[in-house]
């Protein structure tokens, strides 16, 4: 899971005690409560999990978003109940219109839940999100320094920006990470430096940033 040493290998954390992007992922993969969609036998489902023990009731929002970041039909905010079995929904796709805007990789699902006070994302595509063919993104990032010694760092960007990833000069930890930026969305996270008082500079990466 982590480096011993500085160097480049398939661990979740370097040597110096940060997180890497997989270890930002694997803390959303790994919630005791988790939902999220997948493709199974040619549709779109919903899953859900629970490793509480007890039931829990989860709101949630699923969107359907063309790639400049437009509501192609209503958001549908509700909840569900998780029980100790995983349980699963299939999502029908009943417009041919959507269809085709989904298949064709120019539309997407985005499912949002909170869980213990962070809010998780997933954003399904019909294709492999390796092969979509973004728009040339530059996202900006705003920092803000509190009298606390933590940093509140802003991202934005015109159009969808994947994978996301904010980088520090010094150690410490973002409360969120390895993000996927919707398009003319503002998306706020924390940095808590391991040491107080270090002047930080902060930068960012994505898959499709130009």
């Amino acid at each position: 899971m982590n480096d011993v040493w500085p160097g480049i290998s398939w661990s979740s954390i370097d040597g110096a005690g940060r997180w890497k992007a997989l270890h930002y992922a694997l803390k959303q993969a790994y919630s005791p409560v988790s939902i999220w969609l997948e493709h199974h036998e040619g549709k779109v489902r919903m899953c859900a999990v629970n490793d509480l023990g007890t039931p829990l009731t989860v709101p949630f929002t699923l969107r359907f978003l063309g790639m400049d970041g437009k509501s192609i039909t209503k958001a549908i905010p509700s909840s569900l109940t998780v029980d100790t079995i995983p349980v699963t929904y299939n999502i029908d796709i009943n417009d041919n219109q959507f269809a085709r805007l989904y298949a064709e990789g120019k539309a997407f699902f985005v499912l949002e839940y909170p869980y213990r006070g962070e809010a998780y994302r997933q954003v399904l595509f019909a294709r492999d999100p390796i092969a979509m063919d973004y728009e040339p993104a530059h996202p900006e990032l705003t920092v803000r320094k509190a009298a606390d010694g933590t940093y509140t760092l802003t991202s934005e960007s015109s159009v969808f920006a994947k994978d996301v990833v904010l980088r520090a000069s010094a150690e410490g930890e973002f409360s969120q990470n390895y993000i996927d930026l919707l398009p003319n969305e503002r998306l706020s996270v924390t940095f808590v430096p391991k040491t107080a008082g270090a002047e930080i500079d902060f930068s960012l990466t994505c898959l499709n940033c130009d």
